[in-house]
């Protein structure tokens, strides 16, 4: 099913089309089969334009995109859809979450981030003073950890160094990192 960068081929798209049918395993309605040829068109401009197509795309991505293309969805596909694109949303963010989540771990710092609420929150945080239990915790504890970081990837425990008590900051939020005298900006997703 190749076809090169300028040639247009109307038998691809077809064949597309009926591709993206049996990937979202459901009976070829004329809605189904519009919304294929919708997507299979779209995949004909990207190869003509030299960009990636969906099949490139991530396992979140695709997932997402086959829930979305269905005429008809359940309660419980509307809410994978909204997890999936919570996801899709982390994923694209993850590499500037690490630069802030270094940052913030190296050293001393203060960091300003957007509150919940709304509000900005400036907070003086040291690395090192959380009490990582690791092995020692408890299964329910080591569960809850891991649940945690899979559900909110954005969610950095630290440690208040005013207040003396853990806390956590939403790297999605977080505006600016003063470490070691040097300050980072970074833009509030």
């Amino acid at each position: 099913m190749t076809v090169q960068a300028t040639e247009f081929s109307r038998s691809w798209i077809m064949s597309r089309a009926w591709h993206y049918v049996r990937i979202w395993r459901c009976a070829p309605t004329a809605g189904t089969l519009s919304r294929a040829l919708k997507y299979a068109w779209g995949d004909m401009k990207a190869r003509m334009q030299g960009l990636r197509l969906t099949d490139e795309l991530s396992g979140n991505d695709q997932e997402l995109a086959a829930l979305e293309a269905k005429e008809f969805t359940t309660a419980a596909e509307r809410d994978r859809i909204g997890f999936l694109r919570t996801a899709v949303a982390h994923e694209k963010s993850e590499g500037d979450y690490a630069e802030k989540r270094g940052l913030i771990e190296a050293a001393p710092c203060t960091v300003t981030f957007i509150k919940a609420d709304g509000t900005r929150r400036i907070m003086r945080t040291e690395p090192g003073r959380l009490i990582a239990k690791g092995d020692k915790a408890t299964r329910a504890g080591q569960r809850a950890t891991k649940t945690r970081k899979a559900r909110h990837p954005n969610l950095l425990p630290v440690w208040d160094a005013e207040a003396q008590a853990p806390r956590s900051v939403n790297l999605a939020t977080v505006t600016r990192v003063v470490v070691d005298g040097s300050t980072h900006e970074f833009r509030a997703n």
